[in-house]
């Protein structure tokens, strides 16, 4: 994963290792890297690239996922998730915990904090780099089994500490805290997307929903979005607002979504078309033929675009 801040860039990387043992026993177990699951980096200082340094030695479990993200001064900071381990053999994913380390520009390491330790799975960890009045700091977001399924924040400042409660940099702890709204459902594999610059206000969460056809079958992916408003001190979320609808019976596998200098929202989406009339055998199993295909789009959202929960009636005359 890479990041970049004005002529600075830092990299990060897994370095990771399965025994011989795992060749010769399991094919299923290529994957284990029960010998080595390290996460290395090298930094870029605008004419050359470090040496390489190591940023996790593996010592609390695999990395499942990880990213990055760089302020404007060189500091970095890398956040991933670890797999310390399941106890629930019908949840495997229980052990999923949310981690983070900074690393400054002189590739000076900052503490290892582990944010999370419950029995929820925490999982695709997202972070960016955001501008408050001068005051640079990352915004940490991740998708969470509590709840129902929420998607956590947390404020980190650039020698690693947390912004919480009164500090002004602090943010809300999820969307859910945010919206007071149960029935929101922001898919796990959500994205941040901004501009350059920017602060929390604006800061915008993407994802891709499948949507139904006439007769209420999966039909095509449609690229959602909602946004934070800072209004008066106070964050808030805009209403979730359609962005790109794909053509039909076409489904995104992935995407990479940005904001423009205008605040619009484009993407890129690597999606699956399924023929409604060609069909192939996989398996012994005849299915519709499909074509991958490379896609692009965008949308705006409506600025401040708040949802009105519940009207209370205070006094009655």
């Amino acid at each position: 994963m890479t990041a970049v801040g004005g002529d600075k860039a830092v990299v990060f990387w897994r370095n990771v290792y399965t025994s011989d043992s795992a060749y010769d026993s399991n094919t299923d177990n290529l994957t284990s890297f029960d010998t080595k699951d390290t996460i290395y980096f090298s930094l870029y200082d605008g004419s050359d690239w470090s040496n390489a340094q190591m940023a996790y030695n593996g010592s609390l479990g695999g990395v499942v996922g990880l990213k990055t993200a760089m302020l404007s001064d060189g500091t970095s900071i890398l956040v991933f998730t670890l797999d310390r381990g399941s106890s629930d053999p019908e949840n495997p994913m229980e052990g999923y915990e949310l981690a983070y380390r900074t690393v400054s520009s002189n590739g000076t390491l900052g503490d290892l904090v582990v944010l999370t330790n419950d029995k929820e799975t925490d999982s695709n960890p997202q972070v960016t780099a955001v501008n408050d009045n001068g005051t640079e700091s990352f915004v940490l977001g991740w998708y969470s089994t509590q709840d129902g399924g929420d998607i956590r924040l947390q404020a980190v400042g650039a020698d690693g500490q947390l912004y919480n409660g009164s500090s002004e940099h602090a943010i809300p702890a999820s969307v859910k805290a945010i919206s007071q709204d149960d029935a929101l459902n922001i898919n796990s594999n959500f994205q941040f997307a901004k501009q350059s610059g920017q602060g929390v206000d604006g800061l915008t969460l993407v994802w891709a929903e499948t949507a139904a056809n006439k007769d209420g079958e999966a039909d095509h992916s449609v690229l959602y979005g909602t946004q934070l408003c800072k209004i008066d001190g106070s964050v808030y979320l805009s209403s979730p607002q359609a962005l790109v609808t794909l053509p039909s019976r076409t489904l995104s596998n992935s995407f990479s979504a940005w904001k423009d200098s205008s605040g619009k929202i484009n993407a890129y989406l690597f999606g699956t078309q399924y023929s409604e009339t060609a069909t192939e055998t996989v398996a012994g199993v005849t299915v519709p033929a499909d074509t991958d295909q490379l896609l692009t789009g965008g949308g705006s959202l409506t600025a401040q675009a708040v949802s009105v929960d519940a009207i209370s009636i205070l006094q009655r005359c």
